[in-house]
């Protein structure tokens, strides 16, 4: 178990420190390099308790997770771009129990290894355990809420998925993470029914969360240094985010939006024409933006067209042609040499995962079964 540890403090002050060491840090950096240093800090001192024994063991550290976590999150997708006065409130539960673990720090029952040990802490272990608990949790539903939201917001924006858009593997490490102490909890009630002490000492009970956290360090260093989105411009992704409220398939959004019924028909025609006689969807990277610039029309009128007269998204709205394109483009011989994913690139998108799944969301069946229901 001191190997897996020593590993992972080494990994987390390793990544933390590449990314303290960038020329341009953007807040969401700075907040991925602070997880990484909650994770080596609550791992060392997993180590000084094993070797030296000095430090209480209630947990402290782990009350900075839920709220690094939503920051990082929410600075990442453009929900905040500075710290607020406010927001420092988030931290207060772990400047309290701090203070608690200070004031009792040299008191033997407040800091004893078996957590259910019957004394006059006992209340206040179980409710500094049960916070820590409650505080994951939250966080969590909170972050994935954020997450669910920016995830369709950005279909009003993109023609095209990718990780470095969508993020999934930001919403499978939460997961994971938060994972972590819940299963540690589970793991120290079966000790309780089996009639064994919970002793968070020697490892005991949190060897699988420490071995988690190792994992941890790891997967989110290569994902978080791989994906260009966390660490280079993320002007596109911060400002889909901005725009959730004003856009949105609720007709309501669009009261105030100044624009007006023949306007908007005006614009609908212009935009279908554009589409279909310039072909822009055989981009596979185009935006909104692309064609708000190529047409001189706000993207905020745009968007409220395709949502509001069209009934559909500017994601949905872009694939139906390029799936209209593969089509004609499958009953042409001269592309019979051509495998379906490469009629598929050629009609505009750009990986073989969400061309599968948009043809099978819009026409009910595989490109293979279309291609046998030709013959």
């Amino acid at each position: 178990m001191d190997t897996i540890i020593y590993i992972g403090i080494t990994q987390s002050l390793f990544a933390a420190l590449i990314i303290f060491t960038k020329e341009s840090k953007r807040l969401s950096d700075k907040f991925m390099a602070f997880w990484l240093l909650t994770i080596a800090a609550e791992l060392i001192t997993a180590l000084i308790k094993e070797k030296v024994g000095i430090i209480p063991h209630i947990p402290v550290v782990p009350f900075l997770f839920g709220p690094i976590m939503f920051f990082y999150v929410t600075t990442m997708i453009g929900e905040k771009n500075k710290m607020l006065r406010t927001d420092w409130l988030h931290f207060a539960p772990f400047l309290l129990f701090l203070i608690i673990s200070i004031i009792f720090f040299k008191n033997p029952d407040f800091n004893t290894p078996n957590i259910l040990q019957t004394d006059s802490f006992l209340s206040l272990r179980i409710f500094i355990g049960s916070s820590f608990v409650c505080s994951i949790v939250i966080y969590t539903i909170i972050v994935l809420l954020y997450l669910r939201r920016y995830s369709h917001n950005i279909k009003n924006i993109f023609s095209f998925t990718s990780e470095k858009i969508t993020l999934n593997w930001v919403k499978v490490l939460i997961i994971g993470f938060s994972i972590l102490p819940i299963f540690t909890i589970l793991h120290g009630i079966g000790h309780v029914f089996i009639g064994e002490p919970i002793y968070y000492e020697n490892y005991g009970v949190l060897q699988h969360q420490y071995i988690g956290f190792t994992a941890f360090a790891f997967l989110y260093s290569y994902f978080g240094i791989k994906q260009p989105a966390l660490f280079g411009n993320q002007k596109k992704l911060k400002q889909s985010y901005k725009d959730n409220e004003a856009e949105s398939n609720n007709i309501n959004k669009y009261k105030r939006s100044g624009l007006k019924e023949e306007g908007a028909k005006h614009y609908l025609k212009q935009l279908v024409d554009y589409v279909e006689i310039k072909k822009p969807y055989l981009n596979g990277t185009l935006t909104i933006q692309d064609i708000a610039n190529e047409l001189n029309i706000s993207r905020h009128y745009l968007t409220q067209i395709i949502n509001e007269k069209l009934e559909k998204n500017f994601y949905t709205f872009i694939n139906e042609y390029r799936v209209d394109e593969f089509k004609l483009r499958l009953s042409d011989k001269a592309n019979k040499h051509l495998t379906l994913i490469g009629i598929a690139y050629d009609s505009g998108f750009n990986s073989k995962s969400s061309f599968n799944i948009v043809f099978k969301n819009i026409t009910g069946m595989t490109p293979s079964e279309y291609k046998k229901m030709m013959k």
